[in-house]
C-alpha cells in the first residue's frame, strides 16, 4: 500500500505546522511505501511546476501552482490530479480544507481520508473562529444563508452588513462575485461577496466531501458533520501528540500565589476577556496569570481586541509575554501551575491542552469540543461551560484557596494521545479505504 501524505504548505516551514510535519515524521518512520505531497499557490511562478526531493528518507513531491490559478476551481482540480496520478498512490491522506483534494482524488479514482485541522473546512466563517455565532456560542446547525449573521462579524460595521445581505437574494450576490473575479476589489462590497460566496462554497463541499473520508479529532465536531450529512463519511481519531519531558510539580502551598497560564494565539474566539473578567474580585496577590501567545497578523478587529484586553488587564495580575517559540515552550511551562484553555469556540482538539498536560500541567478549561478529549474533569483538571464567567470565577478561586486540589490533579497528567497510537489508527483507516 502507498501512501500519499498530502500538505499545503512546504515542510521548511515546520516551526508553524508542527503537528502535521510531526505526524508525517511518525508515518514516515512506521511505513515503508509512503511519500510526501505538498500543493500550494504561489507568486514566484507563472505556470505550474513539480519539485522532486525527499524528506525522511522518502519521496517529496512540491506541485506549484500560479497565483491566477487561485480562482479557477476546474483548472486547480485537474492540476491535482494530474499529480495525484504522476505519484500513483493506493491511498491519500490530507490536510487540505478546499475540496480540491477531494475532487482529483475522486476524479482518479482513488481513496482520500481528509483530517479536519480548522472549522473552515465546513464552516464559512472560516479559520480559528469557526463555529463560532454571531452570539459568541458554538455552532449547532448544519451549513445554510443563515450562516451570513455569523459571517458579518467578521466584517467592520457587522450590523449593517447583515442588513445589507440579508436584503439581497444570494443568487444576484453570486453573480455579481463571479463577475467580480480578476478585477480590483471594491471597499467593503468586495468583501461581502466573498463570504456570500463562501457560504455557497461550504453547501456545495458537503456533497464533495461525501466522496472521502473525514478524520475528525473530537465528537462535537463529528455531530456538526453529521447534521451536514456527513455522519456516515466520520471517523472520530483524537490527535496524537510527541511526547515531552515531564516536569516535577513543585508547589509551595500557601506561600506562594498560584501561577495560571494561557497558550495560543490572542484572538476573541480564545476567550481571554473572559478570563480576565473571571478574575475581578481575586486578591492579584494570590495569583499570577501569564499569556504565553500572541496576536496572529491581526485584522482591525483583532487589533482592537488586544487593545481591549490590555485595558481589562490594568488592574488584574497578568504578564504578557508574546510570541514562544515551541521549541521552548516547556521550559516556561514548567514553571506555572494551570493552563487556562478558554475557548468559546469549537475546538478540533487543542494541541496546548495536549501539551500541558504531557509537560505535568493540569487543565482548567472549557467544554468545547477538543478539551472533552483530553480532560477528564476532576482528574487531571476541569472543565466549565464556555463564556460562563462565574463558573470560571468560582473554579479559580477554588484552585486557589485549595491548591492541594491542583497538586493533586498534577499526578494524574499525562499526554493523551500518544503519537505511535495515532499512527496506528491512521494505518488501520488506510486499510479499511483500500479494502
Amino acid at each position: 500500500m502507498k501512501l500519499l501524505f498530502l500538505t499545503t504548505f512546504s515542510v521548511d516551514l515546520e516551526h508553524e505546522h508542527y503537528f502535521t510535519i510531526n505526524v508525517w515524521k511518525a508515518l514516515a518512520a512506521h511505513m515503508v511505501d509512503c511519500c510526501l505531497g505538498t500543493v500550494m499557490i504561489v507568486r514566484e511562478v507563472t505556470k505550474s511546476e513539480i519539485i522532486r526531493a525527499e524528506s525522511c528518507g522518502h519521496p517529496y513531491y512540491m506541485l506549484r501552482l500560479p497565483l491566477s490559478m487561485r480562482s479557477n476551481e476546474e483548472a486547480l482540480v485537474s492540476e491535482m490530479a494530474s499529480f495525484f496520478r504522476l505519484i500513483a498512490p493506493d491511498v491519500i491522506h490530507s490536510n487540505m480544507a478546499e475540496g480540491y483534494d477531494a475532487k482529483a482524488a475522486s476524479a482518479c479514482g482513488i481513496p482520500i481520508a481528509i483530517t479536519i485541522h480548522i472549522g473552515g473546512i465546513i464552516c464559512p466563517r472560516n479559520g480559528g473562529d469557526g463555529f463560532l455565532t454571531y452570539k459568541g456560542t458554538i455552532c449547532h446547525q448544519s451549513v445554510s444563508w443563515k450562516c451570513l449573521h455569523c459571517c458579518c462579524q467578521n466584517l467592520p460595521l457587522s450590523h449593517l452588513s447583515y442588513a445589507i445581505l440579508k436584503a439581497i437574494p444570494p443568487k444576484f450576490m453570486l453573480t455579481a462575485y463571479e463577475k467580480s473575479k480578476g478585477r480590483k476589489p471594491v471597499f467593503y462590497f468586495t468583501a461581502m461577496l466573498v463570504y456570500v460566496h463562501s457560504i455557497a462554497a461550504r453547501m456545495r463541499l458537503t456533497e464533495t466531501y461525501k466522496n472521502a473520508i473525514l478524520i475528525a479529532a473530537n465528537h462535537r465536531l463529528a455531530d456538526i458533520l453529521r447534521l451536514n450529512g456527513l455522519g456516515k463519511n466520520t471517523r472520530v481519531v483524537p490527535h496524537g501528540v510527541i511526547n515531552y519531558p515531564r516536569f516535577p510539580f513543585t508547589f509551595n502551598c500557601g506561600n506562594e500565589p498560584v501561577k495560571f497560564f494561557f497558550l495560543g494565539r490572542v484572538q476573541y474566539s480564545k476567550g481571554l476577556h473572559v478570563i480576565f473578567r473571571a478574575l475581578r474580585g481575586i486578591d492579584p496577590n494570590k495569583y499570577e496569570f501569564h499569556i504565553l501567545g500572541a496576536a496572529l497578523s491581526p485584522d482591525f478587529k483583532g487589533k482592537l481586541y488586544v487593545k481591549r484586553l490590555k485595558r481589562m488587564a490594568r488592574s488584574l495580575n497578568v504578564t504578557f509575554h508574546g510570541y514562544i517559540n515551541h521549541d521552548h515552550l516547556a521550559d516556561y511551562i514548567k514553571n506555572y501551575h494551570v493552563m487556562v484553555h478558554s475557548t468559546i469556540c469549537l475546538e478540533v482538539y487543542g494541541l496546548t491542552i495536549a501539551e500541558s498536560l504531557a509537560v505535568g500541567r493540569p487543565v482548567l478549561s472549557t467544554r468545547c469540543g477538543g478539551a472533552e478529549m483530553q480532560v477528564k474533569d476532576g482528574l487531571n483538571g476541569w472543565l466549565v461551560a464556555p463564556n460562563d464567567v462565574k463558573a470560571m470565577h468560582d473554579k479559580i478561586c477554588d484552585l486557589i484557596e485549595n491548591p492541594e486540589k491542583i497538586e493533586a490533579a498534577a499526578e494524574y497528567c499525562r499526554l493523551p494521545h500518544p503519537m505511535n497510537s495515532y499512527v496506528s489508527r491512521l494505518k488501520s483507516l488506510y486499510e479499511e479505504l483500500t479494502a
